[in-house]
């Protein structure tokens, strides 16, 4: 036991070295309130139960990620051959890990649908699949084209009962020793024994820990990414204005052609199924569509940003350049181009959001929300780069957006907030935007010359 609690002490420190506690603290935070809500009859069974099972499987997968990823880097392939019970002890712990964070979720997912065996099924089968993605990260693609087949029109609701009217006991026993014998061969694949083929992987496993450092995406997404750098590159090559040219120093990491891409690919799905489905089974995951989109556009955002911090010697270089603007008209071209690349991004995310509400009968509340939210995040691009480069806020916005929008475009598009109030908080928030767009322009100009960023950062 010493030995397991040597172990998860290493995720615990690795976790509160990243700062990311909060976010733990915040999801079961969101899964007691609806409980409370529930025991004091303000709820339904089913929505609390159902609310509180999502709140806690979100934070049990984001340890269980972290779990395997630092057990992975701790079964180093010397580790492997010359720690005693080192390999061992990783087995046996990620076993009993396996099963004790499937039983939370399964009970309050059990609770709301009646059925706790099989949500223990579901759950060990979802964490296995996880588990089996920190190997090879490109199975995490295959979640969208089950869950796109699962909204086909089968199987049928007969065939739906006549499986949940059998022994529920026998079917969770049997499920689980089902799942065992692939498990075992998931914990040989995340864990080797030392050897060439283990030293091959802890290389893979290096180079795309260094490419991640980077900011350069690996694997599939990684190839379809540098399709997109080679018209970036060749972009490059045309020629073009000054404050163009500011923003090729950054690199294809800041270019509008990912998020667009993302966005493109989300809507296309969603068409698709809009026509395998039928629009009115697709509505009450508009608002979850719409909040991934928001959150593209958000790492646009942070990219731009991150791209600015982590590009400094390219910035210096292009200060050299003939082509280089004067030092005193530098941070309002700086400024421009970030604006109109940003525009662009935002111009494709209102088309697209836009042509989705209306191929699915959506309402639009729940799509002014998001978008006035994605407007708000324009001020950001104005700074003074020079002393506060970067987004140092970026991951806690990103929570506080799933936390905080899904459920708010939800309770929008549903009617549960008057199309009124939605209009006002909206109108507000726009004039807010505008005038904080206003004061850090001028902050911005009169800032020092942003090239390079952080050069006067304390």
């Amino acid at each position: 036991m010493n030995a397991w609690r040597q172990l998860l002490l290493q995720v615990v420190l690795r976790y509160r070295a990243q700062g990311s506690l909060w976010i733990t603290w915040s999801l079961l935070g969101a899964s007691v309130l609806p409980l409370v809500a529930v025991l004091a009859g303000w709820a339904p069974r089913v929505v609390g139960a159902t609310a509180a099972g999502a709140a806690l499987s979100i934070a049990v997968v984001m340890w269980w990620a972290m779990y395997l990823q630092t057990a992975m880097r701790m079964n180093t392939p010397a580790a492997a051959c010359l720690v005693p019970g080192m390999r061992r002890h990783l087995l046996a712990l990620t076993a009993v890990l396996w099963l004790a964070a499937s039983l939370a979720p399964a009970l309050l997912f059990g609770i709301a649908t009646g059925y706790p065996g099989y949500m223990l099924l579901a759950c060990a089968a979802a964490l296995q699949y996880i588990a089996l993605c920190c190997r090879y990260p490109w199975l995490g693609f295959l979640s969208s084209f089950a869950w796109l087949a699962t909204r086909l029109p089968w199987p049928s609701a007969g065939t739906v009962e006549t499986v949940l009217s059998v022994n529920e006991a026998a079917i969770t026993v049997t499920g689980l020793l089902a799942l065992a014998a692939p498990g075992f061969l998931v914990l040989r694949l995340l864990f080797p024994r030392g050897g060439d083929a283990h030293f091959r992987i802890a290389a893979c496993l290096a180079c795309v820990t260094g490419k991640r450092k980077a900011g350069q995406p690996g694997g599939v997404v990684g190839g379809l990414f540098r399709v997109l750098d080679s018209f970036y590159h060749a972009r490059l090559r045309s020629p073009g204005r000054p404050a163009t040219r500011l923003l090729d120093a950054l690199g294809g990491r800041a270019h509008w052609s990912r998020p667009v891409v993302i966005i493109a690919v989300l809507t296309a799905g969603t068409l698709a199924w809009r026509v395998l489905a039928g629009g009115g089974s697709m509505r009450p995951f508009i608002p979850l569509l719409l909040v991934a989109m928001l959150l593209t556009v958000m790492s646009h955002v942070d990219g731009l940003l991150g791209a600015l911090r982590k590009t400094q010697g390219e910035q210096g270089v292009l200060r050299l350049a003939p082509a280089a603007p004067p030092t005193r008209d530098l941070n309002r071209q700086l400024a421009l181009a970030l604006l109109r690349r940003f525009g662009v991004v935002c111009a494709f995310y209102i088309a697209c959001s836009g042509a989705v509400v209306l191929s699915t009968d959506a309402s639009w509340p729940a799509w002014l929300c998001c978008t006035v939210v994605a407007l708000a995040f324009t001020p950001l691009l104005l700074r003074d780069h020079a002393r506060r480069p970067g987004w140092k806020w970026a991951q806690f916005a990103a929570g506080l957006l799933m936390l905080l929008m899904a459920p708010l475009s939800g309770m929008a598009e549903y009617g549960a907030i008057p199309p009124a109030l939605v209009v006002a908080g909206s109108a507000a928030l726009l004039a807010g935007t505008a005038i904080a767009l206003v004061l850090r322009w001028r902050g911005a100009l009169a800032a020092a010359p942003a090239f390079p960023a952080g050069r006067l950062a304390d």
